[in-house]
């Protein structure tokens, strides 16, 4: 036979549990004795419990047979009530061994639970202990405390779940807690206190702090460089841009799709879209990633030069996730190759061409370095009032308009 003790008790003492020289064998509480065995019985004592004020242990058989103890039950019933005070034994100690704190109020904002860490808060605050009972509203807090809790206690117990930030404002330099506030309901639903989970998160506001400097000081550096970094997720065609990044595309973040299929479409300069979207499958397919330059078209119509360079990274499978890179604006550098490259154009068209072709071929390249679609040679004759067409470009004689005639002459006021 073995026969399992279950119950809360209070000072329990054994004397011993098992006397197998005793005329009789009890398990044995503070307040009475339990005749249970007789010392001929071959038979185990368990005893499962929480020591807890107030709980006699009922002591009962294994079998479905009971004993002739009080209160005896079947041994289903027996571990069921073993589990349900392990579990609170364990979730008790769980809440006590935690810096946080934990407690839970009732309607009128009574304390009704506090852990270790919560009671040993109040005392330093108060003097004195706060029981379970006691308001939370205590008139050694201050007024301006006492009403700005009352409001979030509130809220709580109108069944609102939120969280705030704050110092505990009757402790000089105190850190900065998260305070989370939940309602409690019962099994009909309706709201009888709420809970309130408190943790100091100073160090993680110092590291956010300090993440925001570093942040702030990329950026900046950044900026002064002319360099935007992304990171572009392979499995969503997401892409995240830095501000810096942002300033250089020119583009509003609140319309920005975060696409770069869309900032392929609608952004890459047309000439340059069909190769970059090859060097990208390029480098997808080879799983390394190399620099690549193109134009990025600007909302506002100005074009810029960007090197891009990236890395990819990969899952635990090997398969490649996303690209990690930066952009730099290389648009000074592009634009003073251009010029030394037209004019060591020029200089060679001038010597096997006339006059009137080389002018017209500085316009064509002017334009080409300024992307426009107009360009003509006016002068202003001697007497300051009159304009002498020279020539237009080669665009503009053949899309746009016609020259009446070579070195017309017209009043200034009458330029258009």
């Amino acid at each position: 036979m073995r026969v399992i003790a279950v119950g809360m008790a209070s000072s329990l003492q054994e004397s011993p549990a098992i006397h197998t020289d005793a005329p009789r064998c009890c398990w044995q509480n503070s307040s009475e004795s339990c005749p249970l065995l007789s010392p001929k019985c071959d038979a185990q004592v368990c005893w499962h419990g929480v020591d807890h004020t107030g709980n006699r242990c009922n002591l009962m058989n294994e079998s479905d047979q009971p004993t002739q103890t009080p209160g005896a039950a079947t041994s289903e019933s027996v571990h069921r009530s073993c589990a349900g005070g392990a579990t609170i034994a364990n979730l008790a100690a769980l809440l006590d061994n935690t810096t946080d704190f934990i407690w839970s109020l009732d309607t009128d904002c009574r304390l009704v639970y506090g852990n270790l860490a919560f009671s040993a808060a109040m005392k330093r605050v108060l003097g004195r202990p706060l029981m379970p009972g006691d308001s939370l509203l205590d008139p050694a807090f201050s007024a301006a405390r006492c009403q700005e809790w009352r409001t979030f206690y509130m809220r709580a117990l109108a069944g609102e779940t939120f969280f705030i930030e704050q110092p505990i404002s009757c402790v000089a330099s105190s850190p900065v807690r998260e305070y989370r506030f939940f309602p409690l309901v019962d099994d009909a639903g309706e709201i009888i206190g709420a809970s309130v989970h408190s943790r100091d998160i100073s160090e993680r506001q110092q590291a956010e702090e300090e993440m925001h400097r570093s942040e702030a000081l990329l950026n900046q550096a950044q900026s002064i460089g002319r360099i935007g970094s992304y990171v572009w997720d392979l499995r969503d065609d997401t892409l995240q841009w830095s501000r810096s990044m942002v300033e250089l595309a020119g583009i509003d973040p609140e319309t920005f799709e975060g696409k770069l299929s869309e900032v392929i479409a609608t952004h890459i300069h047309p000439a340059d879209r069909a190769d970059v979207l090859r060097q990208i499958e390029q480098m997808i397919a080879e799983r390394r990633a190399h620099a690549m330059e193109f134009r990025l078209v600007r909302p506002d119509g100005r074009t810029v030069w960007l090197r891009s360079t990236a890395r990819f990274e990969v899952d635990e499978q090997g398969a490649l996730i996303r690209a990690i890179g930066v952009h730099y604006d290389v648009t000074d550098e592009h634009r003073s190759q251009q010029l030394l490259n037209t004019r060591l154009h020029v200089s060679r068209f001038a010597t096997t061409h006339t006059l009137d072709e080389l002018l017209q071929e500085m316009l064509d390249q002017a334009e080409l370095l300024t992307e426009s679609t107009i360009s003509f040679f006016h002068f202003l004759d001697n007497d300051q009032n009159s304009l002498r067409l020279q020539t237009w470009s080669t665009n503009t004689l053949r899309n746009m308009c016609t020259a009446v005639g070579e070195r017309r002459h017209y009043p200034l006021d009458a330029a258009g």
